[in-house]
C-alpha cells in the first residue's frame, strides 16, 4: 500500500497506463457502434487527448531540450565507461539502467544491496530522496570514501569510487559499512578494525608454552 502523502504512489507520474489501453480502445469501438451521442465520440477522442497531452511525458518530444544531450550526461557516460564489464557496482538510481547490460549493479544505499561492491558511482549534483534522504546519502558516501574505497573520479557532480585491495585498505574493507545501508547510515563502529601485525595473545602464550 502506498503512503497517504506520497505523490509517487497516488499521482500519475510513476504509473503505467499501457495495460489499460486495449480496454479503453475496445470500449471506444463499442461506443462508436451504438446510436445516439456516441456519434460525437471521434471528435471528443481527438480534442480530449490534445488538451491532456501537455500533462504527460509524450509532450516532452515537442520540446527542443529533449533532443539535446546535457554536458552532465556526457560526463556520466564517460565515468561509467571506466567501469569494466562484469564488475560489481552500486550506482545512483538514475544510473542503474545504464549499467545493467554489462555489470552486476545494485542501487547505492538501497537496503539489501550487494555489500562491498568493486565500484560505486553516485550523482551528488542532483541527488534523489530515494532510497534514502540526500543528506544521509552524502554521509554514507563520505564513510565509504574513508573506509576501503579510493576516489577514481570526481567530475561535474558525479563521484566514482573504486574498492581498494584488502592489503591496501585502512581496515578490513567496507562490508560492514555497506551493510549499514539498510539503516540509511554507516558508522565507523561497523568497520572491522585493522589487524595488528603482532600475533594475538593466545598465539604468544602457545609459543611461550612450547619452549
Amino acid at each position: 500500500m502506498g503512503r497517504p502523502g506520497d505523490p509517487a504512489c497516488w499521482g500519475t507520474g510513476y504509473h503505467y497506463s499501457a495495460v489499460l489501453m486495449p480496454v479503453v480502445f475496445a470500449a471506444f469501438v463499442d461506443a462508436l457502434s451504438r446510436p445516439g451521442p456516441a456519434r460525437h465520440a471521434p471528435a471528443a477522442s481527438v480534442a480530449l487527448p490534445a488538451l491532456l497531452l501537455p500533462q504527460y511525458p509524450l509532450w516532452q518530444l515537442t520540446q527542443p531540450a529533449t533532443w539535446r544531450t546535457e554536458a552532465r550526461l556526457t560526463t556520466a557516460r564517460r565515468l561509467m565507461d571506466r567501469i569494466p564489464d562484469g564488475a560489481t557496482i552500486a550506482a545512483s538510481n538514475r544510473l542503474v539502467p545504464q549499467l545493467t547490460d554489462r555489470t552486476e549493479v545494485s542501487v547505492f544505499a538501497l537496503p539489501g544491496s550487494r555489500p562491498d561492491p568493486q565500484w560505486i558511482i553516485d550523482d551528488t549534483g542532483q541527488p534523489q530522496s530515494r532510497p534514502i534522504p540526500a543528506d544521509q546519502e552524502r554521509r554514507l558516501l563520505a564513510e565509504v570514501r574513508n573506509n576501503g574505497y579510493r576516489t577514481a573520479a570526481d567530475d561535474d557532480g558525479y563521484v566514482l569510487l573504486q574498492r581498494l585491495p584488502r592489503d591496501a585498505r585502512g581496515g578490513a574493507g567496507c562490508a560492514g559499512c555497506t551493510a549499514a545501508w539498510g539503516r540509511g547510515q554507516c558508522t565507523s563502529r561497523s568497520i572491522t578494525p585493522v589487524r595488528s601485525s603482532s600475533p594475538p595473545p593466545s598465539a604468544r602464550r602457545r609459543r611461550i608454552n612450547s619452549k
